[in-house]
């Protein structure tokens, strides 16, 4: 579970007297005393506090910065803080990116599609006035820009049009990424749609131009590889839409065939606790199926090398990350 943040209002107001935590520990510091902790904190916050193990909790005090992942601050960190309610105002294509129902991967392709990001040469030569290349899917002569990609390119409007709703060439106007984006969420015709359509349109266009950018910059093959002799495989994601997400989890034998696999949903929108959770899940669900020796790869880059730091990657998942780290020694875990 996730650390719980104590605040002033979490306080009895009635409590006068101030409390130390040596005060809310029971005489050998191993568990809380319950009473004090019921008296000073109200129900919902005492109940929270009694409910976590007391073990668990770091031997000596740290300074943390509340809006830092790893609790450490920094100038970027306080940059952010003292500029927040400037970089909260999203311009309405992104909201509409961020707020739709597909794959993470899929959302943050498209904010950078739609904000200039993607390293087509066009960008390239706005930065170091490099010239333009051709274009990888037609071969069109400078045509290496995102105008051409996005509504240019012979193959774009080929797939368009041969898509269910038939566009033709010349409904694809579009000078950039921001003028696609707005099209995808609110096409002309949307009144004719059904809103499942609509999401089912949306979501056309958000694989299309993610596939065929992999295609521009080369696609790499992917092999997952048998485990090592003696060890099972075990892969963990996690998934989210907006207020829930969900974890999996697939473990290979060592032929490769699947061993056993399953999710679970995961009340978190934070991707690196959902990534930590999944994680969790998977080991614990190893440990029920008396899986000994998993090799376990996850997608995220953060939680691996906390783990090889022995140092929760976010202040806020130090209770869980403690209970994963204590399991995969247990179990004779790694983790890529």
């Amino acid at each position: 579970m996730m650390s719980q943040l104590v605040h002033k209002g979490h306080l009895n107001l009635l409590i006068k007297s101030p409390a130390s935590l040596e005060d809310l520990t029971d005489i050998d510091a191993s568990g809380w005393n319950d009473q004090m902790v019921e008296r000073v904190f109200v129900p919902a916050t005492a109940s929270l506090i009694k409910s976590s193990d007391r073990n668990l909790l770091p031997v000596m005090d740290v300074a943390c910065w509340k809006s830092s992942k790893d609790g450490s601050f920094s100038l970027k960190a306080a940059y952010w803080d003292y500029n927040k309610s400037q970089f909260d105002e999203k311009n309405e294509a992104c909201r509409r990116i961020w707020q739709s129902n597909i794959h993470e991967r899929f959302k943050v392709f498209l904010w950078k599609l739609c904000q200039d990001a993607l390293p087509f040469s066009s960008k390239l030569q706005s930065l170091f006035g490099k010239p333009l290349g051709d274009c990888s899917l037609c071969g069109c002569e400078s045509g290496d820009d995102v105008g051409h990609f996005v509504s240019g390119c012979p193959v774009t409007t080929r797939l368009w049009f041969s898509s269910r709703w038939g566009l033709r060439p010349d409904a694809l106007s579009f000078q950039n990424g921001r003028d696609l984006i707005s099209w995808l969420s609110q096409p002309p015709f949307q009144s004719l749609l059904q809103p499942k359509d609509s999401a089912r349109f949306f979501l056309y266009g958000a694989v299309l131009y993610h596939k065929l950018s992999e295609v521009c910059r080369g696609v790499m093959e992917i092999r997952w590889g048998l485990p090592r002799p003696g060890r099972v495989r075990g892969y963990v994601d996690f998934a989210s839409a907006r207020e829930f997400g969900a974890g999996a989890v697939v473990f290979f034998d060592s032929s490769g065939g699947i061993l056993a696999c399953g999710a679970k949903k995961i009340m978190t929108l934070d991707v690196l606790q959902g990534e930590l959770e999944a994680l969790l899940f998977g080991v614990s669900l190893a440990k029920d199926l008396q899986l000994v020796g998993v090799d376990f790869f996850t997608d995220n880059s953060l939680l691996v090398k906390g783990l090889i730091d022995k140092s929760s990657p976010s202040w806020l998942s130090h209770f869980s990350f403690a209970k994963l780290y204590e399991l995969l020694v247990s179990l004779d875990c790694s983790v890529s």
